[in-house]
C-alpha cells in the first residue's frame, strides 16, 4: 500500500507531549479519510471492538486511557514501513541542522508523533476525538519504520499560518511543510494482509 500524508505547522526538535498531540490531530483526519478507499474500505470492521456485533474476532482498536486507538502500520497484520519525506522549511538551504533544531531530533518528534501515545503522553495531551470515536495514528509503534529517506529544501510559498491556527507558532523558523510518502511492507505474508 502506498500513499501520502501532509503536515504542515511547527516541527520542534525534542517536542513534547501536546506538540506531538497537535501533529497527531493534523493527521488522524487524513488517516480516517484512508480507511474510505481500497483496499481498506473492505477491511472496515477491524475498526469495531472485539464484542461488538460488527466486530468477526479481529481488530486493529486498541484501548488506552479512555480512548479508542487504530493504527495501520500494525504487528497485529505484520506490516512495517518505509518512509520517504520531502521535508520542505524556512531558510536558506544548507542550513537544516542551524535553524529550528538539528534534523534528528526534529524527525524524532515526528516519529513519535506518528505513533500510538503512550499512557503518559494521553494525560498530559489527549486526543482530539471522544469515545466511541476512533483516533487514527499511523504507527503502532515507531520501531515498524524500517527505513526512512529525507529530502530537505526551503519553503518558499512565503505565506505563514495565522496566529490563531491551532498550530501556528511564534517561531517561523519551526514551521515546515511534510509530504509524507508511506509505503507498507508485509513481514509475514498472511490471508489478512496479502492486499495491504
Amino acid at each position: 500500500m502506498e500513499f501520502t500524508l501532509i503536515y504542515r505547522g511547527p516541527l520542534p526538535s525534542n517536542g513534547n507531549s501536546n506538540q506531538k498531540q497537535k501533529i497527531r490531530d493534523f493527521l488522524h483526519p487524513q488517516l480516517k479519510e484512508l480507511w474510505n478507499h481500497p483496499p481498506l474500505n473492505g477491511k472496515r470492521q477491524w475498526l469495531t471492538p472485539i464484542g461488538s456485533p460488527e466486530n468477526q474476532g479481529f481488530t486493529l482498536v486498541e484501548g488506552r486511557s479512555g480512548f479508542n486507538f487504530v493504527a495501520l502500520v500494525s504487528n497485529k497484520i505484520w506490516l512495517v514501513t518505509h518512509l520517504s519525506i520531502n521535508f520542505l522549511r524556512n531558510g536558506p538551504p544548507g542550513q537544516l541542522i542551524s535553524r529550528g533544531g538539528d534534523l534528528d531530533n526534529r524527525l524524532k518528534t515526528l516519529f513519535d508523533a506518528l505513533a500510538l501515545p503512550n499512557e503518559g503522553q494521553i494525560r498530559e495531551a489527549p486526543p482530539s476525538v471522544q469515545m466511541p470515536e476512533n483516533f487514527f495514528c499511523l504507527l503502532e509503534d515507531d520501531s515498524l519504520i524500517y527505513s526512512f529517506t529525507v529530502v530537505a529544501d526551503r519553503l518558499l510559498d512565503g505565506t505563514r499560518l495565522h496566529p490563531n491556527h491551532l498550530l501556528s507558532t511564534d517561531h517561523p523558523e519551526l514551521e515546515v511543510l511534510l509530504l509524507i510518502r508511506v509505503v507498507t511492507k508485509t513481514t509475514e505474508l498472511r490471508v489478512l494482509n496479502l492486499d495491504l
